[in-house]
């Protein structure tokens, strides 16, 4: 089950960043660009957490290392949904 999601979130956040390298010639804010970028693997993040809780299975360390320090770069330190 673990590989499966972990399958499932790694093509989901290749999915988003090829379609935000797409997007990269009509934006011309590179820092927004990049900012879109990190709040999708974000989400993806939160939604494996959702996902493993449910089936009741550990979260690991990194993923939850991993939302810290987007939530830290992107000014999200506060933020209450997490």
């Amino acid at each position: 089950a673990l590989t499966d999601l972990t399958r499932r979130v790694n093509e989901r956040i290749t999915e988003a960043a090829e379609q935000r390298y797409k997007d990269f010639g009509t934006d011309a804010d590179l820092r927004a660009t990049m900012r879109k970028l990190l709040l999708e693997y974000r989400k993806q993040l939160l939604e494996a957490v959702q996902f493993m809780k449910a089936k009741n299975e550990p979260v690991p360390a990194v993923i939850e290392e991993a939302i810290n320090y987007i939530n830290n770069q992107m000014g999200l330190r506060h933020w209450a949904g997490r």
